[in-house]
Formats: structure tokens, sequence, C-alpha cells
């Protein structure tokens, strides 16, 4: 009898970890999230602390939703009733970000590939393998073509003719 109404209270309580959250959902009975749903989200210390903790794992707005046991309209409510619930969601993803901005930055000093990731990115750059219409770029080569018959010129007039192997 004791497991049974721990397991209803297993229920009731939102979970404490996003991972407790996705395992939740795919257990649940189909119908039995709504059910379960809290009537209205407080702003009190404990909302802010899970909204912190879910924005610090760059949770959406529905994945936050669920993990904490309400519908999406009442996390979007909460925003917007509450301005310290936006902030305490919002920046703890910002911070995340930002520590994963600096790390990447720091990896790029020594990784091609990450400074390349890095520049196209935020800096705007890339390789343009081809023109603006989608073609090919056209080289002109008649400068280099000229150049290197003039470099080759001295050694054909100077060099003497090979002599032909059929005797003629």
């Amino acid at each position: 009898m004791g497991t049974v109404e721990s397991c209803a209270e297993q229920q009731r309580s939102p979970p404490t970890h996003p991972q407790q959250a996705s395992r939740m959902i795919t257990s649940d009975p189909q119908g039995a999230r709504k059910a379960a749903f809290k009537p209205e989200l407080a702003d009190d210390a404990a909302t802010l602390e899970q909204l912190a903790r879910y924005g610090e794992v760059l949770f959406t707005e529905a994945e936050t939703a669920t993990a904490m046991n309400v519908p999406l309209e009442q996390l979007t409510d909460l925003f917007s009733r509450s301005q310290t619930a936006r902030r305490a969601f919002e920046g703890a993803r910002l911070r995340t970000l930002e520590t994963l901005r600096k790390a990447q930055f720091k990896h790029a000093q020594t990784n091609a590939s990450m400074a390349i990731y890095l520049g196209r990115t935020h800096l705007g750059q890339s390789e343009q393998r081809e023109g603006a219409d989608g073609a090919a770029p056209a080289f002109d080569l008649s400068g280099a073509s000229r150049r290197l018959r003039d470099k080759l010129a001295a050694f054909i007039v100077s060099a003497p003719a090979p002599e032909d192997p059929a005797g003629d």
C-alpha cells in the first residue's frame, strides 16, 4: 500500500532534473500528464531556482514547461507577469551561452577548424568558390601565360635543338 502512495506522490511532484522530465513524458500514459499539471505558477524562490536550472542547460520554454509539469501557456503567463522569472530563465541561458562561446574562442586558438567555423559564424567569412551569379569565377590567364612564356623563352632559345631520333 505504501508503494501505491509513493507512486502517486511521484506523479504529482515535478521532476527535479531535466532528464527526469523526459523519462516522465515517455513513461506517462497518454493524458495522465494533463491531469497532473499544477494549477498556477508563482515566482517564488523554488520556481526561480527551477527556471534557472532549466535555462542553464539551454532548455526551450516548451521543454521547461514539460519538465516543470505545467502547460506552456502557464509558463508564458508567468514570464509575462514576472520579469524576475523571465530574468532567472534567460539570464541562466545567456551565462551558459557566454561560457560556451568563451570555450569556442579558446579552442579556436589551437584548432584551425574551430577558427574557420567561428569566422564563418560570427564574422560572415566564407570561401568564395563561385562568382556572384553562381558560375565559376573567370580568371584572366593571359598575363600569367605571357610571363611564363617570357621566362621559358630564355631557356628555349639558348638550348640546342634536340636531335631527330629518326635521322631526318
